[in-house]
């Protein structure tokens, strides 16, 4: 099966990135990069997100980190 590759976000919004598996601080840090809100459910590392990876939003949405 094939890996469909990622568009890239229309102009003006964002492409939510991948956060698992990455420290709360690497996640953290992405997020901002993005122009997105960071929200940590726990600590250690992420195992899931919402929204989930390569949804589009708009900046300043709020990321939960899980």
């Amino acid at each position: 099966m094939a890996v469909q590759p990622v568009k890239p976000a229309p102009a003006g919004k964002v492409l939510v990135p991948d956060l698992r598996g990455k420290s709360l601080r690497e996640a953290a840090a992405l997020l901002s990069d993005r122009q997105l809100r960071f929200n940590a459910q726990g600590s250690g590392i992420a195992a899931s997100q919402d929204p989930v990876a390569n949804t589009i939003v708009e900046p300043g949405t709020s990321v939960t980190v899980y």
